[in-house]
């Protein structure tokens, strides 16, 4: 295997030629799908966010996107021969590089006013919560042998999620190792006394745990933070039962 550091961008714009030539649809747009599926024989372990980045590069054909590609990305794999098997695509990362885009830009807007939110709904707050949990952690510690009558309370007074939705998570987070209603107390707690609105918060939450439920080799290391966050909000509730 060779390295997209040492691919020079007119020699990347021959192999598109070439691939367009191998492809006997006639509409342009066909033609650009059938590039974009046999480029990946050529680059067999590019990841969700990366195969992305280069499908809008072999659209755009722009020189200067290949060359901050390929210095942020000198290490991707190249096959010459184009016999490669591409590798499954984790494409929650691209779940993950939203949540965590939207998350820097509250952060910084917050960080911008001391923290003083003056966005509609608290929405910058709600982000920053979802993300780091502190308003969850900073609760006292809760009993969580109360959790399904919280939950069905919580439930009852709400209609932004629903008991199938709960159902789902809780599996989850059973699945990743997590107690629901160790974890999960505190969240129905906090959102069922909010006066404002919690909608974004609870869409955040659950989002980040259907991405961290979905890196089952926990590579990436904004999951290991949310979940030393969710267990940290856990180790604070255990102390009741110690």
């Amino acid at each position: 295997m060779e390295k997209l550091g040492g691919l020079d961008y007119n020699n990347f714009i021959e192999l598109l030629d070439y691939l367009e030539s191998l492809s006997e649809y006639e509409t342009e747009e066909e033609t650009g799908v059938f590039v974009e599926e046999k480029i990946h024989s050529f680059f067999p372990n590019l990841d969700a966010v990366q195969e992305i980045e280069l499908s809008y590069i072999i659209s755009n054909r722009d020189k200067k996107l290949f060359e901050v590609f390929k210095q942020n990305n000198p290490d991707i794999e190249l096959d010459p021969t184009g016999q490669s098997t591409p590798k499954d695509r984790d494409y929650w990362q691209l779940t993950e590089n939203a949540l965590n885009s939207v998350y820097t830009l509250a952060k910084e807007d917050l960080e911008s006013t001391k923290f003083i939110d003056k966005s509609y709904n608290k929405v910058n707050t709600q982000v920053y919560n979802a993300k780091n949990l502190n308003c969850l952690a900073n609760m006292e510690s809760m009993k969580y042998d109360s959790y399904l009558m919280h939950r069905k309370l919580f439930l009852d007074s709400s209609n932004i999620k629903t008991g199938k939705e709960f159902n789902e998570l809780e599996r989850k987070l059973t699945e990743i190792g997590v107690k629901p209603s160790q974890f999960l107390i505190n969240v129905v707690k906090y959102c069922y006394k909010r006066k404002d609105d919690y909608s974004v918060f609870l869409r955040h939450l659950f989002d980040r745990i259907e991405v961290l439920h979905s890196d089952n080799e926990l590579t990436s290391e904004s999951n290991k933070s949310f979940l030393d966050s969710i267990n940290t909000v856990i180790a604070k509730n255990n102390l009741l039962y110690d």
